[in-house]
């Protein structure tokens, strides 16, 4: 099983200093924040680790800047890779509501 969830996916290159937009896949409002630590899950399964410069609204995106992704040619490699975090630290739930990945397989 999968140690990690996906918070997004990294849909192209935003600007010219590296930043990237996102399609957020949480419901969390702010779960992608400045300070915040994630797992970049390419398409060839090489994970990388990076952590949020900086985050903000634009358009339908949300654009974050990764620390020591200072280019376009940094923030291409990152492009369709999914933003993860390790299981055990997903959000809390409010108590009567469950994840549906924990429900797969249930009868």
């Amino acid at each position: 099983m999968n140690d990690f969830v996906t918070l997004a996916r990294v849909v192209k290159t935003q600007g010219r200093v590296g930043e990237v937009a996102i399609e957020v896949h949480s419901d969390v409002p702010d779960r992608l924040h400045a300070g915040l630590k994630v797992s970049a899950l390419a398409q060839d399964n090489n994970r990388r680790e990076l952590k949020i410069e900086d985050a903000w609204p634009h358009k339908d995106w949300l654009v974050l800047k990764f620390a020591g992704v200072d280019s376009i040619s940094d923030a291409e490699p990152l492009v369709g890779s999914e933003l993860q975090l390790p299981l055990s630290e997903r959000a809390e739930l409010e108590a009567g509501s469950t994840y549906v990945r924990d429900l797969v397989g249930c009868a």
